[in-house]
């Protein structure tokens, strides 16, 4: 059970992690774009989380918030390769493009969760 003590420790935990993370994008301020990207891919707040979930809860809830992530990172790839690609074959209809990240978007979280409701 978390109380007062813990949240207020993880609350501080998490504000450093966030300030590192912003002062990083100000140091490099021209090169926000790519490191904003980069940021994005990079696993920064599964440590944290893994901390968290790993303190409060047992092995077996730790294993199950592991293989949401990795559902949610295999999803994440796919859909920055897409985009990745289809960039070039959308570039007068961008318009066309953000609805179809929308439709992947929703399709993900549909087959998130069926994909989990079997584990």
């Amino acid at each position: 059970m978390i109380i007062g003590k813990d949240i207020l420790s993880n609350f501080f935990l998490g504000g450093i992690l966030s300030s590192g993370i912003t002062l990083v994008v100000q140091q490099y301020r021209n090169k926000v774009l790519f490191l904003s990207g980069f940021l994005y891919t990079a696993p920064l707040m599964f440590p944290f989380l893994l901390y968290i979930v790993g303190k409060y809860e047992n092995d077996h809830v730790t294993q199950r918030f592991v293989r949401h992530c990795l559902f949610g990172l295999i999803f994440s790839a796919i859909f920055i390769i897409f985009n990745y690609y289809a960039i070039h074959r959308f570039s007068k209809y961008k318009i066309r493009l953000f609805l179809i990240n929308v439709m992947i978007i929703i399709f993900s979280f549909s087959m998130y969760s069926t994909l989990l409701s079997s584990f």
